[in-house]
């Protein structure tokens, strides 16, 4: 399946669980892991999360379960850092930063690897998506 067939599916989803305030929240996520090579293709995140959309029931609150299930992605298990010039690690946080910028920050030198812990922490994940449906809302 393409990105714009994902993203169409997504969408869809979201109208019939009434949580199209998620989109931009999706939208940005996916941004923000865009040229990061995983080792599934289903580790993307908007596949993943079309997935966990295809599961929620309209009537069991799809908001919090979405949340909580978004924030278990193994996308949240891969890490991405630098040596900065005195030699400390600077690590990319995918909440805050584009994948993309973040490789031109490391300048092209960043070590990519997987650990069995998100990153941010769950609690991170989940609030700051709460925080941008809401903003989304208004």
């Amino acid at each position: 399946m393409n990105q714009d067939t994902t993203m169409t599916g997504i969408e869809q989803e979201l109208a019939r669980l009434n949580l199209g305030n998620w989109m931009a929240v999706i939208r940005t996520l996916d941004d923000n892991f865009q040229g990061y090579v995983f080792e599934d293709e289903d580790q993307i995140p908007s596949k993943a999360i079309y997935a966990i959309l295809q599961t929620l029931d309209s009537d069991d609150q799809p908001e919090t379960r979405l949340a909580h299930r978004i924030c278990e992605l193994d996308c949240f298990t891969y890490r991405c850092y630098y040596q900065d010039e005195s030699h400390h690690a600077v690590y990319w946080n995918p909440l805050e930063q584009t994948h993309r910028s973040f490789e031109d920050q490391a300048a092209g030198k960043p070590k990519h690897y997987q650990i069995d812990a998100e990153h941010p922490a769950k609690d991170i994940i989940r609030t700051w998506l709460l925080e941008r449906a809401k903003e989304q809302d208004t």
